[in-house]
């Protein structure tokens, strides 16, 4: 009598093992990059207004242990901030943020692994954020016009109490 041979990996197990790896890798990337620690500060579900700049990339963490974010993140800027948002299918682990412009640090154009980048370092936690192509340019721009009004707003407040007479 000639033996079945035996399947390797039946079927019934591979949906669930294949799941568990999935959000295993995605947990670890998130952990390593620092999207978890960013979430702790900057998780939000709220709507974001401003202009979507959809399949973005991305790198996030310090030095080596950088994880790239490649054409999977909807970006989106404005006068308060930046949002970010991963594709559906890897959003375990990821969860929305907004990142306030107040703990932006600076934000400023640079070269990494040969590619034209904006950073954007924040102050707490500290943390470096690289943006690539489009999402970078319009950052930049943003950011510019923000710390722009903001001057505007600091002179224009010093200017007013430094010109008052006292009563007295």
């Amino acid at each position: 009598m000639i033996a079945q041979p035996q399947p390797l990996l039946d079927l019934c197990w591979f949906l669930p093992l294949f799941v568990g790896g999935c959000c295993t890798v995605l947990c670890f990337l998130s952990f390593i990059g620092g999207w978890h620690a960013l979430s702790k500060r900057y998780s939000s579900a709220a709507a974001v207004s401003g202009r979507l700049i959809p399949f973005a990339s991305v790198w996030l963490g310090p030095g080596l242990l950088t994880v790239g974010y490649s054409a999977c993140l909807f970006v989106q800027c404005n006068a308060d901030g930046i949002a970010l948002n991963i594709f559906s299918l890897l959003r375990p682990f990821h969860p929305r943020l907004f990142i306030p412009w107040t703990v932006v640090a600076d934000c400023q154009r640079q070269r990494y692994c040969f590619l034209n980048c904006t950073a954007v370092y924040l102050s707490e936690p500290r943390q470096r954020i690289l943006f690539r192509g489009k999402a970078g340019k319009e950052i930049y721009e943003v950011w510019q016009q923000s710390r722009q009004a903001a001057r505007r707003s600091n002179s224009f407040d010093a200017g007013s109490t430094t010109s008052r007479k006292p009563i007295f």
